[in-house]
């Protein structure tokens, strides 16, 4: 009779031959010759999740573990049948055993620190791979595990990234993921270079291409966006993140009847991980309601200054709204909409809601066409009482213009590539007859004599810094939350836009037709900010008259 070792090659063989039935007859054979091996168990039960019979498999694996508990493949794959079944405790419970009779595996402890993410045991997983790292250092599993689980910690993930590649991991998810960390931290060139070596690894991969897409976004080059989206398209119609990407390059050139037209599908079909808010009732399409409707906005306080413009739409409807808004903005937003209920974000809303919107919709409704933007001098109401005590101590109406100025941002996603130095602002700050106020919650610690402190907290008090930006004669700023501001109450001002602005500052032109007391001044790709600030310079000047 054949001995257990020859069946386990003849099963094999017949794998390879494409006969399954004659490796499970082999497999068998081989557990019925050594009985007490539980390699034939485990490669049974390899074959048997291969054809879908995952209970048969789980039991054969069992019996491998019966006959050595610390059996890496035994475990490993255990764990990966009873997670695909949601039954995660009970293969956190299988690699614990594992580990206390293998406790130098690698693999088993690397599988339970993956366990233990999935089940929110932070610390216990970070203990399970660095166990698993110590046992075996150049583990690229477990060095990619650690990456991924410190992926919002930039540095210290693409080192563990470098690590899972060193080790062995040569796959295009690694470079890619270190694209993700380069392409968040502003290192644009850097991102397209990861992208393109993993695309080059994988190429039929739509979710690569979507990357390259994004990158072309934040590098200014719309035309590579549409490229590598409409490549992923073709790959996969349905790609959503292509497909927003198609929507946002239309939408940047002004072509809204394009982009608009693919621009509610995120929120007319949400995935499984979407805001509860936008689940939590039926979706808003337009139409006038018998109760409430919650208004949301899911990005930061610039976008809900923006999208607010359009309450007043929403209101003219005869709709009963609620609006659930940062909490700095509520004092402003209760005096511009009395009519509207505002709430703190995270306060309970009321119970006769009917339907909900999130803010970032609204202008799928209300701005279909630039005919449809309203030509208004701004829309907030700020304080007029704050207003008129800044107008005095800020000295504005007398002899010298007052300019606010704001060159940082401290947006982790988008704050590198928008901000600027004080020292490149030179050509302004050299005009005469101007007075320069702060409007940073945040200097970085740059001062400037020509330019005074701000007076109050520009971080925290909201309606404050509005009740400034409306006494000042002027702003200068990047885009940002004070840009917003000044477009919203109306002040005149010039933005500074970088190559590649959020799509609502458009990929071109001067005007504004969210806020028309804005002008758009616009950094060439290539070029530092001193120039860009010369530019504006020269138009704050020949608007000023001076």
């Amino acid at each position: 009779m054949p001995s257990g070792g020859d069946l386990n090659d003849r099963a094999r063989a017949a794998l390879a031959n494409g006969d399954p039935a004659a490796a499970a007859r082999a497999f068998r054979a081989a557990i019925c010759s050594d009985p007490e091996r539980p390699r034939g168990y485990f490669n049974l039960g390899l074959l048997l999740a291969r054809s879908g019979r995952a209970a048969d498999a789980e039991r054969a694996y069992g019996l491998a573990l019966v006959l050595e508990p610390g059996h890496e493949g035994a475990a490993g794959n255990l764990a990966d049948l009873l997670m695909s079944a949601d039954r995660i405790a009970e293969a956190e419970q299988r690699c614990a055993d594992a580990v206390r009779w293998s406790p130098l595996s690698g693999l088993i402890n690397a599988n339970l620190g993956l366990l233990r993410i999935r089940l929110g045991k932070a610390d216990a997983a970070a203990r399970d791979l660095r166990r698993s790292l110590c046992a075996e250092p150049g583990y690229a599993s477990a060095w990619h595990t650690v990456a991924m689980r410190c992926h919002d910690e930039s540095a210290q993930a693409d080192a563990a990234y470098k690590r899972a590649w060193c080790s062995g991991m040569c796959e295009a998810r690694v470079l890619t993921n270190r694209g993700e960390i380069a392409q968040r931290d502003g290192r644009i060139d850097e991102a397209i270079e990861l992208h393109g070596q993993a695309l080059r690894m994988a190429p039929g991969n739509p979710d690569i291409l979507a990357n390259l897409a994004t990158a072309g976004i934040d590098n200014g080059d719309f035309g590579a966006a549409r490229r590598y989206a409409e490549a992923a398209l073709a790959l996969d119609p349905e790609h959503r993140v292509a497909r927003w990407i198609r929507n946002w390059v239309a939408l940047a050139h002004r072509d809204f009847e394009t982009g608009f037209r693919g621009y509610d599908e995120t929120w007319q079909s949400p995935e499984r991980d979407a805001d509860p808010r936008a689940t939590a009732h039926p979706l808003w399409d337009g139409s006038a309601l018998a109760g409430g409707l919650l208004l949301w906005c899911e990005h930061g306080l610039g976008d809900e200054i923006l999208y607010a413009g359009m309450i007043d739409d929403v209101l003219a409807r005869g709709v009963r709204v609620v609006l659930e808004t940062d909490r700095r903005l509520v004092p402003l937003f209760e005096r511009t909409w009395p009519a509207a209920r505002i709430m703190a974000r995270g306060d309970p809303a009321p119970g006769d809601i009917a339907a909900q919107s999130s803010l970032l919709r609204l202008p799928m409704l209300f701005r279909r066409h630039l005919g449809a933007f309203p030509p208004r001098n701004g829309y907030l109401r700020p304080d007029p009482d704050k207003v008129a005590g800044y107008r005095e101590r800020f000295g504005t109406g007398g002899g010298e213009t007052v300019i606010g100025l704001s060159w940082r941002s401290g947006n982790r996603r988008t704050g590198a590539g928008k901000s600027t130095r004080l020292d490149q602002w030179e050509a302004l700050l050299a005009l005469s007859g101007i007075r320069f106020v702060s409007l940073q919650y945040d200097d970085g610690g740059e001062t400037d004599p020509r330019v005074l402190a701000n007076p109050g907290d520009p971080r925290n008090d909201i309606d404050d810094l509005a009740a400034q930006i409306a006494a000042l004669d002027h702003v200068v700023s990047i885009s940002g939350v004070t840009a917003h501001l000044a477009g919203a109450v109306g002040t005149p001002g010039h933005v500074l836009l970088p190559p590649a602005p959020l799509w609502f500052w458009f990929a071109e032109g001067e005007d504004c037709p969210w806020y028309p007391s804005l002008t758009l001044c616009r950094r060439r790709q290539g070029e530092d900010w001193a120039p860009a600030v010369a530019r504006t310079a020269a138009a704050v000047r020949s608007r000023l008259g001076r």
